[in-house]
């Protein structure tokens, strides 16, 4: 069962919103309040699929299924799905703390189009505002130690690489230089953070000329190393649970986004999905086994998981809303 804390921190406000645009663009249907499941998905039949008896943990998710964009959480196959937000801000960008009590996420009150994101942090205590500024506050990502969030601002005027102490609130950039760095995502052992830049904040990922490339920060020292290059869009990336591989979405070898793999320090590059329609935002199994992603393939946003050398992709979610963005938390201890 997906964690039972959340459902009590949950504090829904009045009112419902329109949802917001791409991805979770299209709002889902009117459905249940907090706390309702909605159906689970359908068992199918073909063998080729991912075997659900072999995930396990609980997935967050964001999806427009209830006519607001919220966070979702679900079994990690795919069922038991409960809403964990209310109100009518658009939630987005779930990260668990690393021992799963927890998620910090970012709000807009006003939708995509909102200037104005803030983080917040849902747990055991309720829900807790993190940021409270007139800029943008995005993509967050819990140290493996849990004392620090690193995420995205445009404090500067342009997004940039920060972080905050979960105590005493304390805030410093990572990175500050004309390029635009976005979604930063901690290494295992806490020492470096993957993200993401591009030289142009507005060109477009549909724009073949627009590229979007992976680094890596070392936090002790500040060294930034470029891991991807040529002519491609990358983003989304994620590290593997034991800190040797790096999943990423990418436009690299034409076509449409895919899920790729390449070790930490750079190279062997491997495309795990080729089935058309984007396929986004990849986050690994606490176990390394297994890779969640969002796909468009169906024709919305669905969250599909597969093995991690890129076989059995099964859809999770098979619901007529958008459902994206996933972030997957391990079992509890006993089970």
């Amino acid at each position: 069962m997906v964690l039972l804390l959340l459902l009590a921190a949950c504090r829904p406000e009045a009112g419902a919103g329109a949802g917001a645009s791409s991805p979770g663009a299209a709002p889902g249907s009117a459905g249940a309040g907090v706390g309702s499941p909605s159906p689970a998905a359908p068992p199918a039949a073909l063998e080729v699929l991912l075997p659900l008896a072999e995930v396990r943990g609980a997935i967050a998710f964001v999806s427009g299924r209830t006519g607001t964009v919220q966070l979702w959480v679900m079994d990690a196959d795919g069922t038991d799905p409960v809403q964990v937000t209310g109100g009518t801000g658009t939630k987005l960008h779930p990260a668990w703390s690393p021992d799963g009590r927890s998620l910090v996420f970012a709000e807009a009150d006003r939708g995509l189009s909102d200037p104005n994101f803030d983080l917040y942090v849902l747990g055991p205590g309720g829900l807790e505002r993190l940021t409270e500024t007139a800029t943008r506050e995005a993509s967050p990502a819990w140290s493996p130690d849990g004392t620090t969030i690193a995420f995205e601002s445009d404090e500067t005027g342009i997004p940039e690489i920060w972080a905050i102490h979960r105590l005493s609130g304390q805030r410093i950039a990572l990175t500050v230089d004309r390029l635009a760095d976005l979604t930063p995502e901690w290494s295992p052992d806490g020492r470096r953070l993957l993200f993401t830049s591009k030289r142009d904040l507005s060109c477009s990922p549909t724009d073949p000329s627009c590229e979007r490339h992976l680094f890596v920060l070392d936090v002790a020292t500040g060294e930034i190393t470029q891991l991807t290059s040529g002519r491609s869009y990358n983003g989304d990336p994620a590290w593997s649970p034991d800190g040797t591989t790096i999943a990423f979405s990418s436009n690299r070898g034409g076509g449409d986004y895919d899920i790729w793999t390449m070790r930490a320090g750079g190279g062997g590059l491997r495309r795990l999905t080729r089935a058309p329609g984007l396929d986004l935002n990849p986050a690994w199994s606490p176990d390394g086994r297994f890779i969640a992603f969002t796909s468009l393939r169906d024709g919305n946003y669905e969250i599909y998981a597969m093995r991690a050398d890129g076989s059995r992709e099964r859809n999770l979610t098979r619901d007529p809303a958008n459902d994206y963005t996933p972030a997957w938390r391990a079992p509890p201890a006993d089970g």
